[in-house]
């Protein structure tokens, strides 16, 4: 078992936990207060109200954090104006009330846009940042990075599906300055907008901001394979999923443009990777479906479908293969029925996926002169065809008028000895459903 394995340090995820909500609460403000909006109160072991919750899931209600030391003087002496330093009664509300702007207060109405629901940073000529911003800044990227780090260690993903205060407090750093449809709030103009300072328009904290939501969205990506929405509140589950389709169908440069650093990739994309890991567990497909609301969704299901056309990007391509093939069968709803009865070209994809397989297996039979072909030639996966397969079933079962075009391929491609047997089973068992009554 790994040394930082967390079932061997059973009180090392909560202590991180009230440290990193320490540090959020002060940059960000009560914005992150738990409790607001939420239905639920983490405020205390004593006020929660968890009914119908497992044992194992009560033990994760948030605790008091109010020992935690979020700001430092210069000789290391925690701040407590006015209170006690003596552990754990310190409370430093005091001094962090100037480092907590609002979310209607801290973004100047010159310096951030709203990009389809983000609040992009746009930086100004400079910004005034004190040591005690920095230090925060450093300490809260510091623990999301212990988090993130600890997401990848064998068995953690686990424990860390299981935990309800840490999924949430993810959506919530996901969720910052994310205000879908809605405009941002028409700021006056002042000195401190322009040029810094302690103001309500400075933005010291956009770069943390930016680390917070790489850390939060690559950590959900190594963990989402075991996450099981139907253990947890729908408190936790529905902004979750919420934030994870928000970031996906958002088309701004905060969602679109890769991180900066070497990982290269976008929010989207990794946005991409955890909905599809989620979506791939049966339980979670009716709450992944009934979230989004129905412009959100139809607008998923067109994104999804215009990547199975992109060969650029491998990767993606085939997670929203896998991500759509899963919402397909799930309980669409009406409105996304009648959506997908209007896009006769998702069954042109899922057909054109397959058949340049079987191209690709087709040109190796021929260069090797024998049927005896390794399988990269296909360009993918098989266990990729099949889910295009299992695709193709779920669109044949739901509105079979979309296959008008497409039968007679179906049916070369279901007979075709270059597949898989799996494979052209399910192709099989679409045709069998094409022509039923």
């Amino acid at each position: 078992m790994p040394l930082f394995h967390l079932s061997r340090h059973p009180r090392l995820l909560d202590l991180l936990l009230d440290h990193f909500y320490r540090c959020l609460e002060s940059i960000f403000g009560r914005c992150l207060s738990p409790g607001e909006g939420d239905g639920l109160d983490w405020g205390s072991m004593e006020e929660g109200d968890w009914d119908g919750w497992s044992d194992d899931l009560e033990d994760n209600v948030a605790h008091d954090t109010r020992y935690v030391h979020t700001h430092f003087d210069g000789d290391g002496e925690a701040i407590a104006k006015g209170l006690s330093k003596s552990w754990p009664l310190v409370d430093i509300q005091e001094t962090s009330s100037p480092l907590e702007p609002s979310l209607s207060s801290c973004v100047s109405k010159k310096k951030a846009e709203s990009c389809s629901g983000v609040v992009c940073r746009e930086d100004g000529p400079f910004t005034i940042e004190t040591d005690s911003q920095t230090n925060l800044k450093r300490r809260c990227c510091c623990i999301s990075n212990i988090l993130r780090s600890l997401s990848y260690i064998p068995g953690n993903d686990v424990e860390l599906c299981l935990h309800a205060r840490f999924l949430h407090l993810i959506a919530q750093v996901l969720s910052l300055h994310f205000e879908p449809w809605l405009p941002l709030p028409h700021l006056t103009d002042s000195a401190d907008n322009v040029t810094g300072g302690d103001g309500p328009g400075t933005e010291w904290w956009w770069l943390c901001l930016e680390s917070l939501r790489e850390d939060a969205l690559v950590t959900l990506s190594n963990i989402a394979g075991q996450l099981n929405l139907s253990l947890l509140p729908q408190a936790v589950g529905h902004p979750l999923v919420e934030a994870l389709v928000n970031w996906l169908v958002c088309e701004s440069p905060s969602s679109v443009d890769p991180f900066k650093g070497k990982l290269l990739l976008s929010p989207r994309s990794l946005a991409l990777e955890a909905l599809s890991k989620v979506a791939l567990l049966e339980v979670n497909l009716d709450l992944v479906l009934s979230t989004p609301s129905s412009a959100v969704l139809t607008g998923l299901i067109d994104y999804l479908t215009s990547l199975l056309i992109d060969q650029r990007w491998r990767v993606q391509r085939e997670f929203a293969l896998v991500l759509l093939s899963c919402l397909l069968q799930g309980n669409i709803e009406e409105y996304a029925l009648e959506h997908l009865k209007q896009s006769p070209r998702i069954v042109s994809h899922f057909v054109g996926f397959l058949e340049t397989a079987e191209a690709g297996a087709a040109a190796a039979v021929l260069q090797a002169r024998s049927f005896s072909f390794p399988l990269e030639a296909y360009g993918t996966s098989v266990y990729m065809l099949y889910r295009a397969a299992l695709g193709v079933l779920a669109l044949a079962k739901l509105h079979p008028p979309l296959f008008a075009c497409y039968q007679r391929r179906l049916l070369s491609l279901s007979t075709s000895r270059l597949l898989d047997s799996y494979v052209s089973g399910v192709l099989a068992d679409a045709l069998m459903e094409l022509s039923s009554p």
